[in-house]
């Protein structure tokens, strides 16, 4: 019954738009105009589509359970993190059949999903007892403690060349190290003393990351040539949550106009402009 109400939502949804083909859709992807995100405006945390283009939204979750930490599989597919059985899963979403489909199945906690380029589920679970973060072999299914570690481990993000980064207070703070899953190598890319977080991986290599080390949240931008962060937001209201758009363009999440709303920062010329209005958490574009 969910999916059925999903796909008659969507279909409705894409009406509006103009057009109820799978290719529009990802068109209008590819523009950068489709944006999932969580949010508990309507008092219950659920999965949502914005199309920033026209300001459509859609409750893609469609659940009274807790459904949260949306994002885009390599297929196409949404994934999020749901309470819906009890324990938290990780579900994946096919927005055109409305097939729901649970993809870790433990009966531990599985959350924050991150999907590589090449396939791989990467979450956190606390499976071992404490937060760490797990990779989904494609092959057999088996989830593999890559972390390993008794700190808390959270917010796995792939890069293009299948790096794993993920942030950890193992070293007293909260840091943002970096995996190769090929050579073991782990390295912490963010050494401070402030908390280090959310980070975010872009097409070319660059890793955006939230910070307090000026006092209030900005969001700083990784050059992986010569490892150093730039404050890129500056501002004194908080500025959260960044997610790259395919082409390039940097968003994050503040209320510096008063209001809670996603801003989209253009990397070449430094303009911010305000594309949407509302409650809004952990974003991926598409």
């Amino acid at each position: 019954m969910v999916g059925i109400v999903c796909r008659a939502a969507l279909i409705t949804w894409l009406l509006a738009l103009g057009s109820i083909s799978t290719a529009a859709l990802a068109g209008r992807g590819m523009r950068g105009g489709l944006v999932a995100f969580d949010s508990d405006r309507d008092k219950n945390s659920e999965v949502l589509l914005l199309d920033v283009l026209t300001g459509l939204d859609l409750n893609v979750s469609r659940h009274r359970a807790f459904d949260y930490a949306p994002a885009w599989s390599a297929d196409g597919r949404l994934v999020f993190a749901s309470n819906r059985e009890g324990n938290y899963e990780i579900y994946a979403l096919d927005l055109m059949s409305g097939q729901l489909e649970n993809l870790t199945h433990h009966p531990a906690n599985d959350y924050l999903p991150a999907w590589s380029a090449g396939g791989r589920l990467a979450f956190v679970s606390d499976r071992d007892g404490g937060a760490e973060i797990y990779v989904l072999d494609p092959e057999d299914g088996a989830a593999i403690n890559v972390s390993n570690h008794p700190a808390g481990d959270s917010s796995p993000a792939w890069s293009a060349d299948g790096r794993l980064a993920f942030v950890s207070n193992r070293s007293g703070s909260l840091d943002i190290y970096v995996l190769d899953p090929a050579t073991g190598d782990l390295t912490n890319l963010t050494p401070h003393p402030a908390a280090d977080f959310a980070p975010a991986w872009s097409a070319d290599g660059r890793l955006a990351f939230v910070s307090d080390r000026s006092r209030n949240h900005e969001v700083y931008v990784l050059d992986g040539k010569i490892g150093e962060a730039k404050n890129i937001t500056g501002h004194p209201a908080a500025d959260e949550m960044p997610a790259w758009l395919p082409d390039g363009r940097l968003s994050f999440v503040s209320d510096r106009d008063g209001a809670a709303g996603i801003y989209v920062l253009d990397m070449n010329t430094g303009s911010v402009r305000r594309v949407a209005t509302g409650s809004f958490q952990r974003l991926a574009w598409r």
